[in-house]
């Protein structure tokens, strides 16, 4: 069955252009993650979200690495735990309209990691961070 509202001239473009334009990517990032640890962060993890952020920024902490524990204890953390926090930026890095910015990582002697995504709005002349 097709439904009405798809048959309006430009739709998918503008569902398109909603999507990359990061409001439904921070929206689903304010549910699915505390969500998905509403009960424990899981063996290893231990996540803290700061109670409320403005409407084009979101971001939460790392306190415990299941990483940075197993590879710690068994003296691979200098080797392996970089790769691991390499793939956060390659991830989230090169989102459209939107800025991933960390300042410190537990890989790296910090006492948390933090995550922070800032929306930009469209046609916003904007630098993208260099996170660590």
């Amino acid at each position: 069955m097709r439904f009405k509202h798809t048959r309006r001239p430009g739709f998918w473009l503008g569902f398109i252009d909603f999507f990359m334009a990061g409001l439904f990517f921070m929206s689903v990032m304010r549910i699915i993650i505390p969500l998905g640890f509403k009960y424990g962060s899981g063996k290893g993890w231990k996540y803290v979200w700061p109670p409320e952020d403005p409407k084009e920024y979101y971001h939460f902490e790392t306190l415990d690495c299941l990483y940075q524990y197993g590879f710690g204890k068994r003296n691979l953390l200098e080797r392996s735990d970089p790769t691991f926090c390499r793939s956060d930026i390659i991830n989230y890095g090169n989102l459209h309209n939107i800025d991933f910015k960390r300042t410190r990582t537990l890989g790296q002697g910090g006492q948390m990691r933090d995550f922070c995504f800032i929306r930009h709005r469209k046609g916003e002349v904007w630098e993208r961070s260099k996170s660590v």
